[in-house]
């Protein structure tokens, strides 16, 4: 059998198996589908035990942020507001890792996050409101069964909320509101509503004092000046009566408040003195006692003594 028959055959056979095998252990780039309902999705790798990093960023030449090292070909960015970012994937398996793939940037029609602008002007008690897309993908999308729902309240009764249905009309993008309470302090935000339903989520909440006319703070001020200057003068006079009638004040007020003349004589420390007799021991005999007796009771003993003589001199006398 004639080897270099067989050499060129089974050369170019080893090759293609090379070939097929290191082909078949390469990682392919993800391919991107298109995004639909707030989910990023992509074709997946042909290789197993593959994960795949998806990062995004706000605008061109902007710094790319990690979001997820995902095991399915797919990421949903619908509990986050991804509207405007532009993501990118790319695929890993050890050391191996693909080419990222760049998707272009989120329009509303790809997010439930979709929020519309608002800006607000405030003159005199009227706030003018002004509503925008940041996209026309919705418009394209819906046509005219998109508006907007504006809601507006007091800071302090959130609950109350006023609504106003706007249309998106020629002039659809502004919204006059009047009559408001000066000296308050309104809140104002807008929804999407397509088909009569809310649809993404509100916009930026926008707060602003509705300021009060010149007439009305100059009317205040002179009040305010008034008021004060009638207190000044009330308590003036009420001094120049005080000052005047002192005596007679005084008079009505008695009788004064004398402090009793024990407890005078107790905090300044001058007691009367008493004189005290003294009796020698040599005056007073052995069995003499000196006996204090109130004077009721011994006019009682003197009344009883008498007593005991009229009863018995009668027998004494026979």
């Amino acid at each position: 059998m004639d080897f270099g028959y067989w050499k060129t055959p089974l050369i170019s056979f080893l090759f293609v198996l090379i070939f097929r095998s290191a082909w078949s252990t390469n990682l392919s780039a993800p391919i991107l589908k298109e995004v639909r309902s707030s989910v990023l999705s992509w074709e997946p790798s042909k290789v197993n035990n593959v994960t795949y990093t998806v990062q995004y960023r706000e605008d061109p030449g902007q710094e790319w942020h990690y979001l997820c090292g995902c095991n399915q070909p797919q990421f949903s960015f619908a509990d986050g507001d991804f509207y405007g970012k532009i993501f990118r994937v790319r695929a890993e398996r050890g050391n191996q890792t693909t080419v990222w793939q760049e998707s272009d940037k989120i329009q509303c029609q790809h997010t439930d996050a979709c929020a519309p602008l608002l800006n607000l002007t405030v003159k005199n008690y009227t706030v003018l409101l002004w509503m925008d897309d940041k996209d026309k993908t919705l418009k394209k999308e819906f046509g005219g069964h998109i508006t907007f729902r504006v809601s507006y309240w007091k800071e302090t009764s959130a609950s109350d909320k006023q609504k106003h249905i706007q249309k998106r009309d020629a002039s659809g993008k502004t919204l006059r509101i009047e009559g408001l309470e000066a000296g308050q302090k309104y809140c104002f935000n807008v929804v999407y509503v397509a088909y009569n339903k809310p649809y993404g989520s509100p916009s930026r909440v926008l707060c602003e004092v509705i300021p009060e006319t010149s007439t009305v703070q100059n009317l205040r001020i002179i009040i305010s000046g008034v008021l004060i200057i009638a207190g000044l003068m009330v308590f003036g006079c009420c001094l120049y009566f005080v000052y005047k009638n002192y005596k007679r004040i005084k008079t009505f007020l008695q009788p004064p408040l004398d402090i009793p003349e024990h407890i005078e004589e107790f905090f300044s420390g001058e007691f009367s003195h008493h004189e005290l007799v003294c009796i020698g021991s040599e005056e007073l005999g052995t069995n003499d006692l000196i006996t204090l007796v109130p004077e009721q009771i011994r006019e009682e003993e003197e009344g009883r003594s008498d007593v005991r003589e009229n009863s018995i001199s009668p027998d004494t006398a026979t």
